[in-house]
C-alpha cells in the first residue's frame, strides 16, 4: 500500500526556514548554526550532521485538527565544550523565538504560531553508537501552531 504524500512540505518549509535564519544570525558571529535538518523525530544517528535541527509535529487537535504542535529539537555535537553549552543553547532558543515571532512576514506564510505556548528544556540526549553511550547536547522547544494550508 503507498501512501501519498511522503513528506510533510509545511514542516520542510520551517525547518528550511529557521535553518537559514540561524545560520544567517551565526554568520555575524562569524560561525555555522545548523548543519543537518530532519523533518521527523528520529534517534540521532552516528551519521547525522551537527549541529542538528529536527522539526517534527508532536500532535493536533481541533475539529479539523489543523491546530497541531511542533517540537524543535537542536542537538550539538557530543564534544561541545561544557562551559559554553548554557550560553550557546540560550542563544539559539532566543533566535528561534525571534524567527517565530517573524514568520508572519514572509513571502509563504503557512503556518500562526502561539508564542504564548511556547515552551523549552535544556538536555542531553544519550545515544548508543557501537559499545560506547555519546551525549548529543541540546534543546527542544515546542510551541502550537494553526496550519493555514488546506488539507
Amino acid at each position: 500500500m503507498a501512501i501519498t504524500p511522503t513528506h510533510d512540505p509545511t514542516l520542510e518549509h520551517l525547518a528550511l526556514y529557521l535553518k537559514e535564519g540561524l545560520n544567517e544570525a551565526a554568520r555575524l558571529h562569524g560561525s555555522v548554526c545548523v548543519v543537518g535538518v530532519n523533518t521527523y523525530s528520529s534517534l540521532i544517528q552516528a551519521t547525522d550532521q551537527f549541529p542538528l535541527l529536527q522539526v517534527y509535529r508532536m500532535r493536533s487537535r481541533g475539529s479539523s485538527l489543523d491546530e497541531c504542535q511542533v517540537e524543535i529539537a537542536y542537538y550539538l555535537p557530543s564534544m561541545v565544550e561544557q562551559q559554553t553549552l548554557p550560553a550557546m543553547c540560550r542563544w539559539v532558543e532566543k533566535t528561534i523565538c525571534g524567527l517565530l515571532a517573524d514568520y508572519e512576514y514572509t513571502d509563504t506564510v503557512c503556518l500562526e504560531f502561539d508564542l504564548d505556548t511556547l515552551r523549552s528544556e535544556y538536555g542531553i540526549g544519550m545515544r548508543q553508537i557501537g559499545t560506547a553511550t555519546v551525549p548529543f547536547p541540546g534543546l527542544k522547544i515546542q510551541v502550537m501552531f494553526k496550519d493555514l494550508e488546506p488539507g
